[in-house]
């Protein structure tokens, strides 16, 4: 009768720690939008928002899910479709804005060892996508 093989040991593995993505603007894909709830904040929804810069990392940040004039979901919505959001009770799905092209503002998170979206703003056009602009040139941009 044959011995039985043994099995052989898992492969190895490691946990990395993430080199942060320097503050600045650079051009991103939305790859995901999550709902997600604060259990420590009576159960409110909030949006986990995460993009893919062209160099294949992955920064997150995040948002309310409140698509009201002048919140954050609101303007990065509209960044993202490239237009101001008209008529109340429409729906947006995470799938409209999944894959689409953006420029994300990226800062450090408060311990400075991880990075963070703070804004999502519309993608370059034309030459200059090529060439990420300053944040300070992007904000005196009207809105769109």
């Amino acid at each position: 009768m044959a011995k039985p093989t043994p099995t052989p040991p898992p492969e190895p593995w490691e946990l990395v720690i993430p080199i942060p993505v320097e503050p600045g603007v650079y051009p991103a894909t939305i790859k995901s939008v999550e709902r997600r709830v604060a259990e420590e904040d009576d159960d409110r929804p909030w949006l986990l928002w995460t993009v893919t810069l062209e160099d294949g990392r992955e920064v997150s940040g995040g948002s309310s899910f409140s698509l009201a004039a002048g919140s954050k979901p609101y303007a990065w919505v509209s960044a993202v479709l490239g237009r101001a959001l008209m008529g109340g009770g429409r729906t947006i799905h995470p799938m409209d804005l999944e894959g689409k092209p953006c420029l994300v503002h990226v800062d450090l998170k408060e311990d400075g060892l991880s990075s963070k979206v703070v804004a999502i703003l519309p993608p370059a056009k034309g030459k200059a996508a090529k060439e990420s602009p300053s944040i300070e040139d992007l904000m005196d941009e009207p809105a769109p």
